[in-house]
């Protein structure tokens, strides 16, 4: 990439609105560096020399097992020194062999950016994170969520009301 905080958009779309394992492949060999990484909620992917060979069979099993329908971009961040891009996103899945299973992701993907000799942006390692709150990352089991925010939601309770009765006290220090 010459420009990424302009190009980012489109190189996160293509890895996962593009129609096939082929034309991802392609657009891996253009974007990432040899030793790329992907870290994901379900896995990291050890460093290696051969990382972006790695990083294409990682997609190529994300396409046996999921199909992307689509993906929304909320938002996209840089930092001054163009070495950290960091993407909001949804992006809408179903399951290949259960298409009934249709869910949201909710992902915030922060690329890790180098620039090669000939002055090219790539990424050597995406970091994608589902929020710790699972109706917030629209998590596709319901009960899950539920228990989630009755968890969450308890002990934020009991955290701000033992934190009051501690600086009521004037206990715990200052």
């Amino acid at each position: 990439m010459e420009d990424p905080a302009r190009q980012i958009e489109h190189v996160v779309r293509s890895l996962v609105e593009l129609p096939t394992a082929t034309e991802i492949v392609a657009h891996i060999d253009k974007y990432f560096t040899k030793d790329a990484r992907i870290l994901h909620p379900l896995f990291n992917q050890p460093l290696s020399k051969n990382g972006r060979e790695d990083l294409k069979g990682i997609y190529k099993m994300e396409r046996v097992l999921f199909v992307y329908e689509a993906m929304d971009i909320h938002s996209i961040m840089t930092s001054q020194d163009k070495k950290h891009i960091a993407i909001d996103s949804t992006v809408h899945i179903t399951l290949r062999y259960a298409p009934f299973l249709k869910f949201d992701a909710r992902f915030v993907t922060i690329c890790r950016l180098v620039q090669a000799k000939n002055g090219r942006w790539l990424i050597s390692e995406q970091t994608d994170i589902l929020p710790s709150d699972l109706s917030m990352a629209r998590f596709p089991v319901p009960i899950l969520r539920s228990l989630s925010d009755f968890y969450k939601h308890t002990v934020g309770y009991l955290t701000a009301s033992l934190g009051r009765f501690l600086l009521k006290q004037g206990w715990g220090g200052a």
